[in-house]
């Protein structure tokens, strides 16, 4: 029998420590082959765990990470993907982060997401967990300024639907939309608080806006006192 085949019996025969053993005598060269063959048959085997290591010898280590994520050790995975050059290196620290996302691990996951150069990735993470601070954080740092005035204008956006006037009007007024903020009152008839706004940030429009609520409500009063009347008279 060849030696590669009389290797190849050990290891199909879950003797593989034995046939690298014989390999090493009989053929140095190939142990790294050997490694990386029995990590595939491990890993057919869906022993994962196992397997990582076996690659790692092989120097095969795309398939050590691939194998320690399916084996879902994490921090294994990241150890060896710090030896990859940046670029290989992104997709995998993306793939972490999402699994720290999935573990409620934030921290853990903006970590990772930023390693990735995901940093939207990261504050839309921290939107979805309704944590407005640590998303604005990251936006400031990380995203370029258009990034971040679609950040703003997402994030109010779904403020504004879910009737959180307060944080909606903070990310219009962060991303320089004022304007915006002042009709989202202006829709939902909050005259005071959209007073409160043009004071702070459009002061020379504030006796116009008086005005204007004046205005409204003398019409709501009226149309008011006009209803009672049309029921006095309609029963009289």
């Amino acid at each position: 029998m060849h030696w590669h085949a009389e290797v190849w019996c050990h290891c199909v025969s879950a003797t593989c420590r034995k046939a690298v053993e014989l390999a090493r005598v009989v053929s140095p060269a190939s142990v790294i082959t050997l490694e990386e063959e029995w990590g595939d048959w491990l890993a057919s085997q869906k022993q994962m765990d196992a397997a990582i290591n076996h690659f790692i010898e092989a120097g095969s280590t795309l398939k050590a990470i691939e194998a320690a994520i399916a084996a879902r050790q994490f921090t294994k995975a990241a150890g060896i993907v710090d030896f990859l050059e940046p670029a290989k290196a992104q997709p995998y620290y993306r793939r972490i982060g999402q699994h720290y996302e999935e573990s409620n691990n934030r921290d853990e996951a903006e970590s990772y997401l930023l390693r990735a150069a995901a940093p939207l990735d990261a504050v839309e993470m921290w939107m979805r967990a309704d944590n407005w601070e640590r998303a604005q954080k990251v936006a400031r740092g990380y995203l370029s300024e258009d990034q971040l005035h679609s950040f703003y204008s997402k994030c109010a956006r779904a403020c504004e639907a879910n009737r959180q006037w307060t944080d909606a009007e903070r990310a219009y007024v962060a991303g320089g939309e004022i304007d915006l903020a002042v009709s989202m009152y202006k829709r939902n008839k909050a005259w005071l608080a959209m007073l409160k706004l043009v004071q702070q940030h459009r002061r020379e429009q504030l006796p116009q806006a008086h005005l204007m609520v004046a205005q409204v409500r003398n019409l709501a009063h009226v149309a008011a006192a006009g209803a009672l009347q049309y029921d006095g008279s309609s029963h009289g």
